[in-house]
């Protein structure tokens, strides 16, 4: 259909002469330009346009009942009102008027002007000459500015929010950082300052040292927790791999924790199931640090008079040279959810305490090959790792011999009792219980009645309504002075030990009952030996030890470290020898007669020559016993890859500072020894 056929359309229908802009010419040029071109009649309400694609088949559109039908099909919806009020401003008068539309979906931008080119006697017009400019393409370009600008300026305050969460987040975490540092160090300066009021009461004194010790302990777990934490940010965390004894680690780990659960009144028991290796390879400092962070987050979420639990089984793995060793916390009370995830990031504002470890757990578990499972107040552990060779075995005289010996075990708890039982029979041993005290010397006096005496009785010390001195006394009056009687405890205090071996009793046992020193226990009661008490403290056993004769090199640029470690090697009888650096220990071993040193203990970080570059120099001297000098990194760096440095420049062991007493005995015993 033609614009002279539409128009003829027109005329018929409303019998209307129209006249329109007929310069078919400007249509097309307009057109081509991406310009629409119309005419509008106001009087009809109508407009004649140009053919849009989607028309092509039908010619020129004509839409009727202008303007309100015209708007539907062709505006888009938010422009209809706007769109309307334009031509509504031309038929009030206006020469002419133009705006932004949107058509169709809101993508197809127009300027559309209109320009009156007829008007009747009134005034009004008749017609309207109608110029819609596609402007699509620049309007668009201009959205896809302002979105990137918006999504620009989206990022931006994404990022601040970041920042300020990141802000906040850093805040919190050294406010509690600080709350976690400032309190076990209020504790050392608080309880260096009571010792030092208790010069003359060596009970209060010892009692002060002993928390001191727990106090540093517990700063330098948080310490090394901390660093962990950067570590794992960075992608350097490892574990390290050497030898060592697990009942060792856990009576260390439950030491320290019963310092916590004492200040909070919570009971704190620990068992064992069919734990058939204690001596394993693997990250003793990591696997310390996994206990004690865990135990540390139970005591935390458990109500003060509370109760936990912590038990430690083995389980066949398929492989003889790998163990699965279980542990499970437990809070006895149901109401306690013990949270063990491992992001303590919200905390409460009433509690900036922060168990730094919780964050550095999962990654030691992963490394460790093994899995966590939290369900309400019970976390179990599960953990592989290799088995080393078990030291502490029975010879076969001394199986025969417990075969068949008769022991009591008191114990008010069941588990504890049936976790003590466990490990007695595994080595052959009868036994008996007793869930309470009462009942266990009804049975221990009507045993020796009969002539039938226990071989020992183990007494636990925490059963209630039960005066532990008092039935020793009575354990002596009633059967005599032949009864074994060996007092069980939860906890490893010197005190107690003292307290129950004066009135009578001949060992004390903590619990739980390790293989290996049942088997040093029943050893020593088979040879008529009495099993000796708990040391009266950490430096007892190491001075026992006598190296007289055996000269060490002490190489420490730290004065006062120095003077440390070489009181504590001369209180075994060593002769120490200092160098204040790597290169001055170098010329002391070149300039010394052969087999002049027995023992090096080799800091790392020094001025002149590190520790490494001197371990080597001296590895490199014309000394026939320079290759098999035992030579120890005491050091501050105490990480996975700083041990390997270690033995990679031939250094024999590492021992981390601050000097862990039990390890520089155990090393002196193996090379000295």
């Amino acid at each position: 259909m033609t614009e002279r056929e539409l128009i003829k359309r027109i005329r018929d229908k409303y019998s209307y002469e129209l006249t329109p802009f007929d310069d078919r010419n400007v249509t097309r040029v307009l057109a081509d330009s991406g310009v629409m071109f119309f005419y509008y009649y106001p009087q009809l309400k109508l407009a004649v346009l140009p053919p849009r694609p989607e028309d092509t088949e039908s010619g020129f559109s004509m839409i009727e009942n202008m303007p309100d039908g015209y708007a539907d099909p062709y505006v888009a919806a938010d422009d209809r009102a706007k769109f309307l009020a334009l031509y509504r401003s031309i038929e009030l008068g206006d020469p002419t008027a133009q705006e932004l539309i949107r058509l169709d979906d809101g993508s197809v931008w127009y300027r559309v002007s209109l320009n009156v080119i007829r008007r009747d006697d009134d005034g009004k017009a008749q017609v309207v000459l109608g110029i819609a400019e596609d402007l699509s393409e620049i309007m668009n370009e201009a959205a896809g500015r302002q979105r990137a600008l918006i999504a620009a300026n989206d990022d931006l305050k994404s990022v601040c929010n970041a920042a300020n969460l990141a802000s906040t987040a850093n805040h919190k975490f050294l406010s509690s950082l600080s709350h976690d540092i400032r309190t076990p160090m209020n504790d050392i300066i608080g309880m260096v300052a009571l010792a030092e009021t208790y010069i003359g009461n060596p009970e209060r004194l010892q009692d002060c040292l002993s928390k001191v010790s727990a106090s540093s302990k517990q700063l330098l777990s948080l310490i090394s927790e901390v660093l962990d934490i950067s570590r794992i940010a960075t992608g350097s965390f490892a574990l390290d791999s050497a030898e060592f004894n697990l009942p060792d680690l856990i009576d260390d780990v439950l030491s320290d924790i019963h310092i916590r659960t004492d200040q909070h009144h919570q009971s704190l028991q620990a068992f064992l199931f069919n734990l058939t290796h204690e001596n394993v390879i693997g990250d003793r400092q990591r696997l310390r640090q996994l206990f004690t962070s865990l135990l540390s987050n139970a005591v935390t979420n458990t109500k003060d008079g509370g109760c936990l639990s912590v038990s430690i089984s083995e389980s066949d793995t398929g492989c003889p040279k790998t163990g699965c060793f279980t542990f499970i916390v437990s809070a006895e009370d149901q109401d306690s959810h013990l949270d063990f995830a491992p992001n303590t990031a919200e905390q409460s504002p009433d509690n900036l305490h922060t168990d730094f470890g919780l964050a550095i757990v999962n990654d030691i578990v992963k490394l460790m090959s093994g899995s966590i499972k939290v369900e309400g107040s019970t976390c179990t552990i599960t953990v592989h790792l290799a088995l080393a060779e078990e030291t502490d075995r029975l010879d076969s005289m001394t199986f025969a011999a417990l075969a068949g010996q008769s022991v009591l075990v008191a114990d008010s708890s069941n588990v504890s009792c049936r976790s003590a039982l466990e490990s007695l029979n595994s080595l052959g041993l009868s036994c008996d219980s007793a869930s309470d005290g009462a009942e266990a010397l009804d049975l221990i006096i009507s045993r020796h009645l009969h002539q039938e005496d226990f071989f020992a009785v183990i007494l636990s010390r925490e059963m209630p309504n039960f005066n532990i001195v008092e039935a020793i006394r009575t354990i002596r009056q009633e059967v005599g002075s032949s009864l074994p009687i060996i007092i069980s405890s939860t906890v490893d205090r010197p005190d107690i030990a003292a307290e129950v071996k004066a009135a009578g009793a001949d060992g004390f046992l903590v619990k739980p009952f390790f293989r290996s020193r049942l088997i040093h226990l029943f050893g020593d009661l088979l040879n008529g030996q009495k099993p000796g008490a708990a040391p009266v403290s950490m430096l007892d056993a190491f001075q026992q030890e006598d190296f007289g004769g055996k000269r060490a090199l002490l190489v420490e640029d730290n004065e006062i470290n120095a003077e440390i470690a070489a009181e504590v090697l001369s209180m075994v009888g060593l002769t120490v020898e200092h160098a204040r650096d790597g290169l001055r220990a170098f010329q002391m071993v070149q300039s010394a007669p052969e087999e002049y040193y027995d023992i090096v203990f080799m800091d790392i970080q020094m001025p002149i020559m590190d520790g490494y570059e001197a371990t080597a120099a001296i590895r490199s001297l014309p000394l026939s016993y320079v290759k098999s000098l035992p030579i120890i990194a005491v050091t501050a760096n105490a990480f996975a890859e700083d041990v390997q440095a270690a033995r990679q420049v031939g250094m024999n062991e590492h021992i981390a500072k601050p000097l862990d007493f039990t390890r520089l005995h155990e090393l002196l015993v193996k090379y000295l020894g």
